[in-house]
């Protein structure tokens, strides 16, 4: 199947856990190996989830990256969608490591743009960095881009803007609630 095709499925309220996850996994395989492409070159790479709806992609770009070592970083956004950080184990990182951030949602960037000063204050060049969401919001895009026009932003697809919760419109709900039945 094809991206849209696989978002479309995710963005169905009445699937199964099950099948949320397969067609999750589907799409990271498909990402991963996008990004395995254009990564050809690099030795050194770190995957690093945001916790915890980022682990959903963590197996997939395990298998496409696998000499890659793997960081963690906890952030739970409050009521106000303020990120706050909670955890961080980051590997070594050298002016020759790629890092690539797994988050599947990008709605207001927060998340993202925290994890990204963590990383820049251990070392990592922004332009060895790629962002990897399944969906995105244009407010999230516009943050990361305007504190860090040099980081690789993907998108398996672009939604239309956020609502007054600060959640992505049509979106898909939350993502860490369904892949892990948490709901």
């Amino acid at each position: 199947m094809k991206k849209n095709e696989l978002i479309t499925i995710l963005r169905d309220r009445t699937i199964s856990t099950v099948t949320f996850k397969r067609t999750s996994n589907a799409l990271s395989c498909i990402i991963a190996a996008e990004i395995k492409q254009e990564l050809a070159d690099w030795e050194e790479v770190m995957l690093l989830p945001i916790l915890r709806a980022g682990m959903a992609l963590l197996p997939s770009f395990m298998e496409a990256f696998e000499a890659a070592s793997v960081g963690f970083i906890g952030i739970h956004r409050d009521k106000q969608a303020q990120p706050n950080l909670y955890y961080k184990k980051l590997p070594q990182i050298t002016p020759h490591t790629h890092v690539i951030i797994l988050d599947p949602m990008l709605a207001t960037g927060g998340s993202t743009l925290l994890t990204l000063n963590k990383l820049i204050n251990a070392g990592a060049t922004p332009s060895h960095i790629t962002i990897v969401s399944m969906i995105g919001a244009p407010e999230g895009k516009e943050a990361i881009h305007s504190a860090y026009p040099e980081a690789n932003l993907r998108l398996a697809i672009l939604d239309d803007h956020l609502d007054e919760k600060k959640y992505i419109v049509p979106g898909l709900g939350d993502f860490g609630d369904r892949f892990f039945n948490t709901i």
